[in-house]
This record gives structure tokens, C-alpha cells and sequence, in this order.
């Protein structure tokens, strides 16, 4: 959910960017900022809280290597969040048009921010999230076939249903994901798998089942189990 970008990743960034230096406790945004850049973190430490009369309660610091955003900022919406540094630090600024074009046409980035994002958008509806995280949609074969394949073999999951939050939708929109490729499974973090088939999962996933293939009595399983609501 908040991986840490290596350096050759930040270089690669860094062409998309602007080298920002700030003071302690500068406020970057605020609720109700919008069209709010990502930054990335260089040195120093960034905090995200939020903003209520009693007090500025943490949701997470950002170390270097960290970035911001989630699916609504990205969306151009206004933020319901604080980020403010807490230390002297020094930050890479991403307007949002170029994280976009970023999401939309590199390869090697493109994964490691669409992995975040749906994670943290799976965060903002559950604050226990599984650490497997399922994206898809009821009316497809494929995503019946997944949450069957993960739940006889014991897998926990979260799904978040591409029918119920038109924001994901989108969101996968943006990062060119095509129909295709639904569903997206991201596992541990940071793989990124794109209509996977059950052979594929289950080598990720280190599981050992006599179900693996895909056939079609997986899919009529899937089609008419009373969990894929």
C-alpha cells in the first residue's frame, strides 16, 4: 500500500517532476485542495492526518522512497486529508496530468502506482484489508473464477467490485487496463497480475491444490456460487 520507490525508479520520475525543499510543519494541502499533486518523498518526512477542532490525528508518514495520493485526488476531487511535513524535507512534486500520462503510457511505473492506489482505495473501505486484493466484476467468468479458485484453496482476499465504485473503474481506465484484463489480482503488495489464469495464483501464491486449472468446471462452479454476489 505504501511501497518504497528504488532509486532507479525515482530517476525515472524525477524527468516527470520538480524538486520541491520545505520547512518543518509546511502544509502542502489541505481538505478541500484540488487537482492536488503527488509527491514523492526524497529526504525528510511527510504526514498525511486529519483535520478535525480537537486535533490532527496521524493516518501514515511518509518515508523516503513513499509517495501521496489516492484514487479521489487523482480524480481531481477535493482532498479530506492534511499532508504537512514534519521535518525539513526535500520533495519530488507531480502534477496530476503527468502522473496520468505516466499511468498511462510506462511500463515499469505504471504497476507500482496502480498496485498503491487500488490498495489504498481497498484501505479506505476496509482498514483490514486482506493481503491479497481482488479487482473485478460480478458479470465476469473470469473474476467468478478467481473468488472461487481463492476460497476453496483458503486464499484471503479483498474484492472490490468494479460494478459498485465507478471509481475504480476509471481509475483502471487511466492505467490502460483493458477489458480483457480484468480481473486485476495484486498480491503481497506489489505484483501485479492482469487476468490471471488459476495455475498463475497459485505459483504466487505458493498454494498446492488439486484445482488449479482453469476449466470449464471451474467457471460453472464460479457461475453459480452464492458467494459472487
Amino acid at each position: 500500500m505504501f511501497p518504497k520507490l528504488n532509486r532507479a525508479e525515482i530517476a525515472m520520475l524525477s524527468t516527470f517532476g520538480s524538486e520541491r525543499s520545505t520547512e518543518s510543519s509546511e502544509i502542502l494541502f489541505d481538505p478541500g485542495d484540488t487537482n492536488v499533486p503527488v509527491f514523492v518523498v526524497l529526504d525528510g518526512c511527510l504526514d498525511i492526518v486529519r483535520v478535525f477542532k480537537k486535533g490532527e490525528p496521524l493516518v501514515v508518514s511518509h518515508e523516503p522512497g513513499e509517495f501521496t495520493g489516492e484514487v479521489n485526488l487523482l480524480l481531481g476531487g477535493p482532498s479530506s486529508i492534511r499532508a504537512k511535513t514534519k521535518e525539513p524535507s526535500r520533495l519530488l512534486e507531480i502534477e496530476r496530468k503527468d502522473l496520468l500520462h505516466i499511468a498511462e503510457t510506462h511500463s515499469v511505473l505504471s504497476p507500482v502506482f496502480l498496485s498503491s492506489y487500488l490498495l489504498r482505495r481497498a484501505y479506505s473501505i476496509s482498514s483490514r484489508p486482506e493481503e491479497s486484493l481482488l479487482v473485478g466484476s460480478n458479470h465476469s467468468a473470469s473474476t467468478l473464477r478467481l473468488r472461487v479458485f481463492l476460497g476453496q484453496n483458503a486464499c484471503p482476499y479483498t474484492y472490490l467490485d468494479l460494478d459498485r465504485d465507478p471509481a475504480v473503474q476509471w481509475l483502471l481506465d487511466q492505467f490502460a487496463v483493458r477489458p480483457e484484463e480484468v480481473p486485476i489480482l495484486i498480491c503481497r503488495g506489489r505484483t501485479v497480475l492482469r487476468n490471471p489464469s488459476n495455475a498463475m495464483v497459485a505459483a504466487i501464491l505458493e498454494v498446492k491444490s488439486n484445482s488449479v486449472n482453469s476449466g470449464p468446471w471451474d467457471i460453472e462452479m464460479a457461475v453459480f456460487s452464492p458467494g459472487g454476489e
